[in-house]
């Protein structure tokens, strides 16, 4: 169950029910409430009348007075209000302002507090009958104030006219004001009611996962009960109370993995224990269990702030993307099992074309220029194949050793250099003597290939690819720029380039062979080695390629 509001937030009962019996409440005792303020005080003033003025306690007025204040109390307590039509409760108040107007008349004018007793009765008209019962409370004020004329010898001074005036004047100010206040408040709940229903609509429309906590662990609102329990359970956890560590060694016993479905993730760094703390979290992947199966979700979640910038609590929203990463890893065992099943023939046609070459050699004759299709063909069909093992691949195996990354640079340069030549492309170097890095050889060839082979592809006849490589010692990076002098990638594509099998509308139409992979991979490795792959383009000038990697101790 939810904890009970502090009592610096929930006022005390008898405020509430003092306030509900004045400005309007419902409940079974409601209207017994509302009349009590009135009884307080005519107890109060009788009893002060009986001090002062004994006389007034035995005027048939001012007993009448008090009967029908009696009575009004009595209908009140005991008549079944709630099964008559809304407007017949009324008669109380106006059963009021008649015991009112009586026990003036009893008291002759020797209290002047008896005719503000009106006011009573004229805030719950107005609050119940709006414009129409504050006017009836002015006309049952006027009545007091001009009854003593018609039964009494009143010499109309001044100071009569003056109350005869401003006594009913104020009543009906307070009641319209009432009214207006009433009116303005009964909007405004009915606005929240709407919003309330919207949002309650909303949450049950969607298919994520939403809660809302107060910076003491409450749920503000909820469309998952379980979600909602957890985020209670670390809140708790958090709360730095004798159930806390209970709490925390309670959440342990179900633990939650990173996207690799093997690496448990700590306490502390759990979505919902950082949510409470009041961090933003933005899209964490992990896998957990619900109903003792497993399940892939998102979560994202962020503090809620009050008008003064105050942390008041948190919203929480988890999705379930287990189908999503079912596709994906079913998507990654079918690109390595079809990948694995072409590399096979591949290398049996690799194999034996250099068999056959070599005959050709031996028997003194030219190889064919067939024979060198077949090769080509082969080769990039190889590529497309090692690309497509890496990207299926969700463990890519890494042997860093420390070589000379300009010498890795030079040797993907001579390797792609025929390529270069046929499409008519210069390529160029500019790097120090020696560039140490500590790298996989073999993973960062295939990176340095894939960005030399896109430069080259994407670059017109006649212009120049240039590979640069420096040491950034401010940052402790090396850096590699491919910079090439092609059409560029719009904003759109460029947002997507590095998306594994996407290729631009361009690259498409244009019939420039490749997979949509080479980026893709080379951004994997990249940052495998801790490193970072970035691509800065201008349409129609061309694009560089930005590799930066940790420099070696």
């Amino acid at each position: 169950m939810d904890k009970p509001l502090p009592s610096t937030t929930r006022p005390a009962t008898w405020r509430r029910s003092l306030m509900g019996g004045l400005v309007g409440a419902e409940g079974r005792h409601h209207l017994f409430v509302r009349q009590l303020p009135l009884v307080v005080v005519m107890a109060i003033v009788t009893v002060l009348m009986a001090a002062f003025y004994p006389a007034a306690l035995v005027d048939p007025f001012y007993l009448g007075g008090l009967a029908l204040l009696l009575l009004s109390l009595v209908l009140s307590a005991f008549v079944p209000w709630s099964r008559l039509p809304p407007k017949a409760m009324l008669l109380l108040p106006i059963i009021d302002i008649l015991a009112v107007g009586a026990a003036r008349a009893g008291e002759a004018g020797r209290v002047d507090v008896f005719g503000l007793l009106v006011v009573f009765p004229a805030i719950w008209l107005a609050t119940v009958d709006k414009e129409r019962g504050a006017w009836v409370a002015t006309a049952g004020m006027a009545l007091i104030i001009m009854a003593p004329i018609f039964f009494t010898e009143m010499t109309l001074t001044p100071q009569v006219w003056t109350k005869l005036i401003m006594l009913p004047v104020t009543i009906a100010a307070v009641g319209l004001t009432v009214s207006t206040i009433t009116l303005r408040l009964e909007a405004s709940a009915q606005e929240n009611r709407q919003q309330r229903e919207l949002l309650h609509s909303i949450l049950q429309a969607v298919d994520v996962g939403v809660v809302a906590l107060d910076t003491g662990g409450r749920i503000i609102v909820s469309n998952d009960d379980e979600l909602a329990a957890r985020a209670r359970a670390a809140a708790t956890a958090l709360g730095g109370s004798g159930s806390s560590a209970a709490a925390a060694a309670a959440m342990a016993q179900t633990p939650i993995f990173e996207p690799d479905g093997k690496t448990a993730i700590p306490f502390d760094r759990r979505p919902l224990v950082r949510a409470v703390r009041g961090e933003y979290v933005r899209n964490y992947l992990f896998w957990d269990r619900r109903a003792g199966a497993r399940v892939a979700r998102y979560a994202t979640s962020g503090p809620v702030h009050d008008d003064s910038g105050e942390v008041v609590g948190c919203v929480l929203a988890f999705s379930d993307v287990t189908p999503l990463m079912k596709a994906a890893a079913a998507q990654s065992a079918f690109v390595a099992a079809v990948s694995h099943e072409l590399r096979t023939p591949l290398t049996a046609i690799l194999g034996y074309t250099d068999l056959l070459r070599e005959r050709l050699e031996d028997d003194g004759g030219p190889p064919a220029p067939e024979l060198a299709v077949i090769e080509r063909g082969a080769h990039r069909l190889r590529v497309i194949v090692e690309d497509l093992l890496t990207a299926a691949s969700s463990d890519m195996s890494m042997t860093p050793v420390r070589l000379d990354l300009a010498e890795a640079i030079h040797s993907a340069m001579v390797s792609l250099q025929p390529v270069a030549q046929a499409a008519q492309i210069t390529l160029e170097q500019h790097t120090p003597a020696a560039v140490p890095a500590l790298v996989d050889p073999e993973r960062i060839g295939q990176l340095l290939d894939n960005l030399l082979s896109n430069a080259i592809k994407y670059s017109p006849a006649g212009t120049t690819v240039v590979v640069g490589a420096w040491i950034d010692a401010a940052a402790k990076q090396l850096v590699v720029e491919v910079r090439d002098q092609g059409r560029g990638i719009t904003a759109e594509d460029a947002a997507l380039v590095f998306d594994p099998f996407y290729r631009s509308q361009s690259a498409r139409e244009s019939a420039i062979p490749g997979a949509g992979l080479g980026l893709s991979v080379a951004k994997s490795i990249a940052e495998r080695h801790g490193g970072s792959l970035r691509l800065h383009s201008t349409e129609g000038v061309g694009t560089t390629a930005e590799l930066r990697l940790p420099a070696p101790d």
